[in-house]
């Protein structure tokens, strides 16, 4: 004989009967009706459920999970740092199932980067407006190539890249003040690159103090790639289109930086006026789960539906 068990929810209290009564009530009659079955409420092979509600009652035996996780738009503004990789998509997806609303922040680099890079990241950001609480992101595009440049020419070689990631937060902080967003969000996972390591991300945060993110520092690259693929970021992600993070990369970054170091080549570069214009020239574009926006046009085509 197969077994099962009724489980029972009760959203209207007001009800007479006890959740467990109901239960019983109905194995009853089911028991009544089928010889073949029996009860087992430990590990039954199917499971009966009965959700009672003022306007009906809804009986099951399917469950299908949806996203999880809190409704959106309850737990409070982000911004996620989007660079176009597999990483950073996957972030700002895990940030948004826990309720965050998002905008997103991508540091372009024109030039060394094409706006086949930026059409990557564009579509990722669309990609993740279909998780958000009304559909839509908003994607600030920082240009960014001023002050790599400056950074390449003044500064050590092996810090062109922690000296790089402490401009990217310099500039994300600002937003963030300015916008009254709470928190940043990135892709970061230990060890992943150079830049990842925790004595990079120490001295990386001094220039901040808004609270960072990271939903992926302690995750395998496997796990990272089967989220991205589940959301459908993957094939967009690995398109061959360099973003600024991997355009200027040195020979030989440095993974353990002391800060007295870093700020003393921070200090070289003399970055304050680039990082304030960089934030003046910011590009606002406002995304949707509903259009696709194609940078080579500058405009907004339909999906076919």
């Amino acid at each position: 004989k197969k077994s099962f068990k009724v489980e029972t929810k009760r959203g209207d209290k007001s009800f007479p009967l006890t959740s467990i009564e109901i239960s019983q009530q109905v194995a009853t009659l089911i028991l009544k009706s089928l010889n073949d079955l029996i009860v087992d409420v430990h590990n039954p092979e199917f499971l009966l459920s009965v959700d009672l509600r003022k306007e009906g009652t809804y009986v099951f035996l399917d469950h299908l999970l949806g996203m999880q996780g809190f409704p959106a738009g309850t737990g409070g503004k982000g911004l996620l740092m989007i660079s176009g990789g597999i990483d950073s998509p996957v972030s700002g997806y895990l940030a948004l199932k826990k309720g965050l609303k998002l905008k997103a922040i991508h540091f372009y680099s024109p030039p060394y980067t094409s706006e086949l890079a930026l059409q990557k990241v564009i579509e990722l950001a669309e990609l993740l407006s279909n998780y958000t609480e009304k559909g839509n992101m908003e994607l600030l595009i920082v240009p960014f190539t001023d002050i790599q440049l400056k950074i390449q020419e003044k500064a050590d070689p092996e810090y062109l890249i922690t000296l790089m990631r402490r401009a990217m937060y310099k500039i994300a902080s600002i937003v963030c003040k300015r916008e009254r967003i709470e928190a940043i969000i990135n892709g970061e996972s230990i060890g992943q690159v150079a830049s990842q390591t925790i004595e990079n991300m120490f001295v990386i945060n001094e220039v901040t103090n808004i609270p960072i993110l990271r939903p992926l520092i302690a995750s395998e690259k496997n796990d990272i790639i089967k989220i991205s693929k589940k959301i459908k970021a993957f094939d967009i992600s690995i398109r061959p289109y360099e973003d600024c993070c991997t355009v200027f990369v040195p020979v030989h970054p440095i993974i353990k930086p002391k800060l007295k170091d870093v700020i003393k080549e921070e200090n070289v570069a003399e970055l304050d006026i680039l990082i304030e214009e960089a934030i003046k020239k910011i590009e606002r574009i406002n995304l949707n789960s509903f259009e696709k926006y194609n940078v080579m046009f500058k405009k907004s085509d339909k999906y076919d539906i």
